[in-house]
């Protein structure tokens, strides 16, 4: 029997059903199409192309879609810059994806490192693929990705292609017109089995189940369970999944959902293991054909709660957040449970409880000491429900024992043991560490960056906290409506003195009127409350020890004049706000991440840094009234204020107590405006802002700039317009070089190697559709 003849007979029988890949979505990317998608297929719907958080406004052309802004390293607030798209399945429908396919080229400072990922759960979770590593040139490079994966019934699945390692922040990154496209198969409509299996429970045990499965009118039957909460996803037309009998060992659906079994038996009985006493679950039954894998959309459903066991389980998990003189702790109690008992003590606790009579006090210390553990144990719970708990009359920087005990009747469980320890908060904030530092929510054009910078004492964990945005409605009686709740994450640095800050972007602000609160995730408490509105300006308030209001400034606003690269900053007196008048609010080039010039506690004191034109040059300069550990200074420009490029290493003094005076002059400052930043490094690499200055020079837009220029072997030519071709003549007119640029790309920036090159004088030109400009160029 040939393979063709065995292909074709067992499609016939049904058991093959044989697909052709094809194109189910492309993006033309292009002024009229601009980044909406055309479905190659009536089964599918494309997701219209759209902009990370960080990026400038998309540009489109006859030769694709670009932006600009690019992060120059891999960091966390990377993640807010990528191109989105992608595809979603209409009702009823299977698409088996198989790959993506796009053409990509960068402009002579645009990104050197990009990465794809996709999701198919709204970036919940995701699969990304391995960097690639651009090259260093502006040619367009073709790429492809397997996908491997199935959307049913109008699921949805994003595709973000990240870019990082951008040479400048005006470099640009181009999606190729008509070369982005997914590709794959929509799968046919199949006969699903018309009716369901039948399931019943015969033994019910607090770690187990017995039931009892009947079949329909398939020809085999899928098992799945999940939590009794857990929304139930559907299998996919076409595949077939492992199961095992122990709950959790089974291929995984989604989340919780779990395969016990797939069975072609028609009467069978099924023993699960790995129950947790007194859950709740949901058990689903897919009738499904084996010849096409086709399953019934509605399966047959059971569910049941296992019986408690006489013993008391202990807690499920926990999370507290040390707070001045405080602890906030929350946990989750077993399913089985009746008393849930924490003890707090300034010593190792050990023992057992040795009676049910107990008193619990959250002041530390009031609470029963408890019969059967060490002296000194204090019961500061003990009740059934497991609300959170603020335990206070503590002392800062001491250690505390916690151990949490459940029972069941009479029934101690073990111990779930941990230490903590209290730390000074801020004052203004009563017992809380942490506050809102610079804010974020419009500029020109398009707003970037937008987000949140949260400071406050090295060491805080902040997945314990949340920011919630909201929009501000009505003139007279103000409606505030929540439009994004964003959990925070990882730990506050120590960036000096024991204090440090974390940037969180967060997109799709309101930039009207608006409120951010950062909000206590255990207490459920506002700590720090912002609002802002273009009328008023902007308003801080505070929580603790009453709710307090400062009061509007109204010239501190974000609008669409407000340049990028800008935030509304928090200035204080100390690190941590301690008064009412420490706060101070500020428009300044934003510092995400970073404790701003006026918070840091510098090795160097700094009494004047200043910058000034002197004719076609910058001159940066500044002064300090004593120096300690220091190394160098770094100077760094930039021309937005976001991403800054190192263009000077000046050696400092070391030690001084004398005032000193430093300064450097910019040879070739960008076209417009000039963001110089100075940073001070330490002996020993610590690093320190010091502040940002600017120099405009808005008059020489179209004025190419070459340095170094007289030439040894290499130099690096900037121009501020559009370019097609670099030509380098000699004395004769004898073209010597020739390069072609990034023609869609506002501007660019190209390094030269001229070491092969005799001395004399060469004419650099940059042809556009414009015209042509010239400089002279003299080689050593």
């Amino acid at each position: 029997m040939t393979l063709r003849y065995l292909i074709l007979l067992l499609s016939s029988l049904g058991y093959l059903t044989i697909a052709h890949t094809q194109q189910l979505g492309t993006w033309k990317l292009t002024p009229s199409a601009l980044g909406e998608g055309d479905s190659q297929n009536s089964s599918a719907e494309c997701l219209p192309l759209i902009r990370g958080n960080g990026l400038s406004g998309l540009l489109y052309a006859s030769s694709g879609v670009s932006a600009k802004n690019w992060a120059t390293a891999l960091k966390d607030e990377t993640q807010a810059d990528f191109y989105e798209f992608g595809i979603q399945a209409k009702p009823t429908a299977t698409l088996d994806i198989s790959q993506l396919d796009f053409s990509e080229r960068r402009s002579s400072a645009g990104p050197l490192t990009f990465m794809v990922s996709y999701s198919k759960d709204d970036w919940a979770t995701a699969v990304t693929f391995p960097p690639v590593t651009i090259p260093d040139n502006i040619f367009p490079r073709n790429h492809t990705f397997p996908i491997g994966t199935k959307i049913a019934d109008g699921e949805k699945l994003r595709v973000r292609l990240y870019a990082y390692d951008a040479e400048s922040s005006s470099g640009s990154w181009t999606i190729s017109s008509n070369s982005l496209r997914i590709s794959g198969t929509s799968l046919p409509t199949c006969t699903a089995p018309s009716s369901s299996a039948t399931v019943v429970p015969t033994q019910l045990q607090p770690n187990n189940v017995t039931i009892n499965l009947q079949a329909g009118s398939g020809d085999g039957r899928l098992v799945v369970l999940a939590p009794a909460d857990e929304a139930l996803p559907q299998p996919y037309q076409g595949d077939s999944y492992l199961g095992n009998f122990t709950y959790g060992q089974g291929e995984c659906l989604a989340g919780r959902t779990h395969v016990i079994t797939a069975t072609s038996s028609a009467n069978s009985q099924i023993n699960i293991q790995g129950l947790e006493a007194g859950a709740s679950y949901q058990l689903a039954v897919f009738e499904y054909q084996t010849g096409s894998m086709c399953y019934a959309p509605t399966p047959s459903m059971l569910t049941f709660t296992t019986p408690c066991t006489d013993l008391s389980a202990p807690i499920r998990d926990y999370t507290c957040i040390s707070l001045h003189q405080r602890l906030a702790l929350r946990w989750d109690n077993p399913f089985c449970n009746s008393r849930t008992l924490v003890v707090v003590s300034a010593s190792p606790i050990t023992g057992s409880p040795s009676t049910l009579n107990i008193n619990g006090n959250e002041r530390f210390g009031y609470g029963n000491e408890v019969a059967g553990l060490s002296p000194g144990s204090y019961a500061v719970y003990h009740n059934s429900n497991d609300d959170p708990i603020t335990v206070w009359d503590l002392t800062n920087d001491q250690q505390y024992y916690f151990a949490i005990y459940t029972r069941l009747g009479n029934q101690w469980s073990t111990p779930v043991r941990f230490t903590a320890t209290p730390k000074e908060g801020c004052p203004l904030y009563e017992y809380e560490r942490i506050f809102l530092n610079e804010i974020h929510y419009n500029n020109e054009i398009i707003p970037q960056d937008q987000g949140i910078e949260v400071a406050g004492a090295a060491g805080v964990d902040l997945s314990n906290y949340m920011a919630i945005v909201y929009q501000t409605y009505g003139n007279v009686n103000h409606v505030n409506v929540e439009i994004n709740r964003h959990r925070l994450y990882g730990l506050v640095d120590d960036e000096g003195a024991g204090y440090g800050a974390v940037w969180f972007p967060i997109p799709n602000r309101p930039s009207s009127r608006g409120h951010i609160k950062l909000v206590n995730q255990i207490t459920g408490e506002v700590l720090d409350w912002v609002t802002y509105s273009p009328s008023s300006g902007l308003r801080h308030k505070h929580s603790f020890p009453i709710q307090q209001s400062g009061p509007y400034t109204g010239s501190l606003i974000e609008n669409n004049n407000t340049p990028a690269g800008y935030a509304l900053q928090l200035l204080n007196e100390e690190i941590c706000p301690i008064h009412e008048t420490a706060f101070a609010w500020g428009l300044l080039p934003h510092t995400r991440g970073l404790l701003n010039a006026g918070q840091q506690f510098l090795p160097v004191e700094l009494t004047l840094l200043a910058a000034e034109a002197k004719g076609a040059t910058s001159r940066v300069y500044w002064q300090t009234a004593s120096e300690e550990n220091s190394d160098y200074f770094l100077l760094e420009r930039s021309a937005d204020g976001r991403i800054f490029q190192e263009i000077s290493k000046v050696t400092a003094a070391g030690f001084s107590q004398s005032l000193l005076d430093y300064e450097w002059v910019d040879a070739q400052p960008l076209s417009g405006k000039n963001y110089y930043r100075l940073r001070q490094v330490d002996f020993d690499g610590t690093v320190h802002d010091h502040g940002i200055v600017t120099v405009d020079f808005a008059g020489i837009t179209d004025r190419p700039l070459l340095f170094p220029n007289p030439v040894v072997d290499h130099t690096t030519i900037n121009w501020y317009h559009t370019a097609h071709t670099l030509r380098i003549t000699d004395a004769t007119g004898r073209e010597v070089r020739r390069l072609g640029l990034d023609n869609g790309a506002e501007g660019g920036s190209q390094n030269l190697n001229l070491s092969d090159l005799p001395q004399g004088v060469y004419l650099l030109q940059l042809d556009s559709r414009d015209g042509v400009k010239s400089l002279k160029l003299f080689k050593q």
